[in-house]
């Protein structure tokens, strides 16, 4: 017999066969109130909610920005895309020192870049100066990217438990534990009254989450058939992701209830990207695919050499990119999945690509380098040695390219003179 948690009572008892995967919720001080946002902002421009006479707009990762990179990717959708233009090459700024290997991608928000390592610090830096604003021990490992949404900010460890924290002190203001490790990163959505957000994520424990991002308490939760490992990727009423039961789940993130579920053609350790109701993805199988999400038909199937593809895609209105467990970064028609180009590295591609200002990709590699390439003809423009590998993924504002790796340091750079 198994003992197990009744997260609706909150009473444990005996469930026999089962396996304890089941979460429990902790249930502690709520944080401080979301910040308002005068009208005719940019910060207004996102969907909004009625706090009294009080309207609350959330912009995070809405669409693509300029000033933020709040959530893995970009945005909600994981597209990887950001407006601004980087030029043909970028110079090194700053660096910081985090103690322990950079495996997560950084975040942005408020000019301020939040990113975790594999020793459990949580850190917190000015993104123009590489300033240590403050340092939160997990106590356990990240891997996964933090969301920062309304003033907090929620990262998740391999410990299990996904942290809430003042985005401006570092306080902790609740945790939530799970029955087994979160890799993936947060993203967010709005509940089912269209207004109030909710954080969504997945663990080893074979289930997805939303959550009360004010509280910590659980609203629902899905149960998949394996471990998930990516990003949950959400757009409108879908939000679709892949694991190691080999099946890509469709899921209504406001509600936690199935809509579909197809054979996703073999085990996705990445996440999923959605653009135009179709989803774009990699697995160990050796082979990258499209997918209509409401019909489940396979739009194409791009396959490489030998190698599995571990990474999440970049998404343009035409272009596909990714990279593999052959070293290379690949383009491909998002249309057709008919091969544009690929650039040869000298290690493992899991860095996931970011398109900047339509025209450039940044993407690191397991050969220590990072690279700028020409979207359109896969020129190599420039490339930075930092000798460690690089499996972190860029973060991109107005003025900074922020990537994590392995040798511990965040590096900023900015468009080269």
């Amino acid at each position: 017999m198994d003992l197990d948690w009744d997260w609706k009572t909150g009473i444990r008892g005996m469930w026999p066969g089962r396996v304890m995967r089941l979460l429990m919720v902790v249930v502690l001080a709520a944080g401080p109130g979301a910040r308002a946002v005068t009208e005719g902002s940019d910060e207004g421009k996102g969907k909004t909610e009625k706090a009294g006479e009080t309207a609350i707009a959330i912009e995070t990762g809405l669409k693509p920005s300029s000033t933020s990179w709040p959530v893995f990717q970009g945005t909600v959708d994981l597209n990887g895309v950001s407006p601004v233009q980087v030029g043909d090459s970028l110079e090194r700024v700053w660096d910081l020192d985090t103690g322990s290997a950079v495996k997560a991608a950084p975040v942005i928000a408020d000019g301020v870049v939040y990113v975790g390592n594999s020793a459990g610090k949580f850190i917190a830096a000015d993104v123009m100066s590489g300033a240590r604003k403050w340092v939160f021990d997990t106590e356990s490992s990240i891997t996964g990217s933090a969301l920062v949404l309304q003033g907090r900010v929620y990262v998740g460890t391999s410990y299990g438990f996904l942290h809430c924290l003042d985005a401006d002190t570092g306080k902790e203001l609740w945790k939530f534990e799970t029955q087994d490790k979160i890799v993936g990163s947060i993203n967010w959505t709005f509940g089912e009254d269209g207004k109030t957000p909710q954080i969504v994520f997945g663990s080893h424990d074979f289930f997805l989450y939303g959550l009360n991002p004010v509280d910590g308490s659980r609203l629902w939760a899905y149960e998949s058939e394996s471990y998930i490992n990516g990003t949950p990727a959400i757009s409108g009423t879908n939000t679709a992701f892949g694991g190691c039961d080999a099946i890509l789940h469709v899921v209504d993130p406001s509600n936690g209830k199935q809509v579909r579920q197809f054979d996703a053609g073999s085990i996705v350790v990445a996440s999923v990207g959605i653009r135009d109701g179709i989803a774009y993805y990699g697995h160990q199988e050796n082979a990258f695919v499209a997918v209509d999400l409401k019909s489940g038909e396979k739009l194409w199937e791009y396959s490489g050499r030998s190698f599995p593809f571990e990474g999440s895609p970049a998404i343009t209105e035409k272009h596909v990119i990714f990279g593999g467990g052959d070293k290379r970064i690949h383009c491909v028609d998002r249309k057709t999945g008919e091969p544009v180009w690929k650039l040869r590295t000298r290690g493992r591609v899991l860095s996931c690509p970011v398109v900047c200002g339509g025209n450039r990709v940044i993407c690191g590699s397991n050969d220590g380098r990072i690279y700028l390439i020409d979207l359109e003809s896969g020129e190599e423009l420039w490339s930075y040695e930092i000798g460690d590998g690089v499996e972190s993924s860029a973060a991109v504002v107005d003025g900074r390219v922020i990537i994590g790796c392995d040798d511990g340091r965040i590096y900023a750079f900015q468009p080269g003179k």
